[in-house]
């Protein structure tokens, strides 16, 4: 389940529970550092569609006391002592890239993102891939593809990184005493 989508007046019957799950979502990012940008939004198209490179107006801030009471999201910035809200009439939320969008019942036309600034990685995982390696001076060139995922890593390595993987192998252990 990566995305989750509340909007007033729903009659889904996921509705109730997937604005508990953005609330406890909200709930959690207190003393994190996010950002907050605001898009006008296009007569058609969705809101991850829109350009949200960052902007001069783009406010990125450590988030205070983050609470949903009702359905309205409320915060505090560190630098301003009284509370800011948002009450919506829809939010989605990516909770694979940590984004709720936010589209407030004041202006139809604007859509908020708050993400939740971190590192992200993806991981992917292959099941007995297809390998081929090559080296090219001092540099190994393996190749990985999955083709149920339709899916290729290359991995370009120098000499210690490969020294580092062949060591990180368990080559002389048995298969069944390999952890998990």
């Amino acid at each position: 389940m990566a995305k989750l989508t509340w909007q007033l007046d729903s009659a889904r019957r996921d509705n109730g529970d997937n604005l508990t799950a953005i609330g406890q979502w909200w709930g959690s990012l207190h003393n994190q550092e996010v950002v907050l940008a605001q898009r006008l939004m296009p007569l058609r198209g969705a809101a991850a569609d829109l350009d949200w490179n960052p902007q001069r107006f783009d406010e990125r801030f450590v988030i205070h006391s983050p609470q949903l009471r009702g359905a309205t999201l409320y915060w505090c910035k560190p630098s301003a002592s009284e509370e800011r809200n948002f009450s919506p009439h829809k939010l989605e939320f990516d909770s694979r890239r940590q984004q709720l969008y936010v589209y407030p019942r004041s202006q139809a036309q604007l859509v908020v993102r708050i993400e939740l600034l971190r590192e992200r990685y993806e991981r992917l995982t292959f099941e007995n891939p297809a390998i081929v390696g090559t080296t090219d001076g001092n540099t190994c060139i393996l190749l990985m593809r999955d083709k149920d995922q339709h899916l290729e890593i290359k991995l370009v390595l120098d000499r210690d990184r490969l020294a580092m993987l062949r060591a990180a192998l368990p080559a002389d252990e048995p298969l069944e005493k390999m952890p998990d």
